[in-house]
Parts: structure tokens; C-alpha cells; sequence
């Protein structure tokens, strides 16, 4: 599809608009569309007829104004014949999982926020090398928070913000 913008004017209530001839060489001038835009007060607008050279716009109701309007032309390409809109898409299989939309996580709860800072506690102990400080030292507790990642330390805020320990 190749599209054409331009400006002309009524008088009274009638304007002939001639086609680019550029434009004109490269669409199928049996087919296609105009909208055209009026840019004062009237009727309205409509399009009478549409040739291989120009297009007629005319006032509805018979009005017979001055105004200037704007329009839109959008034909298609000569040199494609065969018009596809879109591929066919097979209905019958199953959309992949996520496709339909994203999956709510339900809210966390105080409680379930602590066992999760729990756990990751615990991973973190775990991962630590042989000869670190002792679980429940001040310097262990640090390396543990050094550790947890910065969703877990906004978990954790949550969690106390909500009454928790």
C-alpha cells in the first residue's frame, strides 16, 4: 500500500482533486481510498466519484461552502497482484505457557516474606566456605547480608513494616 496526503478547497460545496501524477503511475487507479477532512465548519464530506486521473469531493446535504479540506489516499502497489493480508494461523495447536498474558503472583504475606529471607539465610550459610565466622556471630550476619540479594533486603523491610520480627 503507497499513501498520498494533500489540501484543497470547495467551491461551493464542490472541488475536483487531480492525483499526483508520480502517485498515479504507481497504484491501481481502479482501486482505492480517500479521506478526505474538512479543516472549517460544514456538512460534512463525501467522495462522488474516484478515476485513474482525479476524485471528486463534495458537501453532504447539498451544502454549497468554500471551506478547505484535508485528505488521504491510500491505494495499492501496481506490481503486486496478489493481495495477502495476513498468514493463516493454525488455531488447533496450544499457545505455549505465558502466552495468554502474564500470571499473577498472589501478595506476600509477612509470614511467607520471613521464610524467604529464612531460606536465603540459610543457602547463604551454606555457600559459605569451610573456616568462615560462626552462624550468629556479627560477622557472619554481615557476610550473610552482604549475600542477600537487594529483593530479598526489600523483603525483608516489607516483612518488618508489616509487624513482623
Amino acid at each position: 500500500m503507497f499513501e498520498d496526503f494533500g489540501t484543497a478547497k470547495l467551491k461551493n460545496g464542490r472541488a475536483v482533486v487531480t492525483l499526483d501524477a508520480d502517485f498515479a503511475k504507481i497504484i491501481n487507479t481502479r482501486d482505492y481510498r480517500v479521506f478526505p477532512v474538512p479543516e472549517a465548519d460544514c456538512n460534512g464530506l463525501y467522495v462522488r466519484s474516484k478515476g485513474a486521473t482525479s476524485f471528486e469531493v463534495r458537501e453532504l446535504q447539498g451544502g454549497a461552502s468554500n471551506v478547505a479540506f484535508s485528505y488521504r489516499i491510500v491505494g495499492r502497489r501496481k506490481d503486486i497482484t496478489a493481495h495477502r493480508r495476513f498468514a493463516k494461523i493454525d488455531t488447533s495447536l496450544p499457545l505455549p505457557a505465558g502466552a495468554i498474558g502474564p500470571v499473577r503472583k498472589p501478595k506476600k504475606t509477612a509470614a511467607a516474606l520471613r521464610a524467604f529471607i529464612a531460606r536465603l539465610q540459610k543457602e547463604a550459610r551454606e555457600r559459605a566456605p569451610k573456616g568462615a565466622s560462626k552462624p550468629g556471630s556479627r560477622r557472619a550476619d554481615e557476610k550473610v547480608s552482604r549475600l542477600l540479594t537487594s529483593r530479598a533486603r526489600r523483603a525483608k523491610k516489607l516483612a518488618l513494616t508489616a509487624g513482623g520480627k
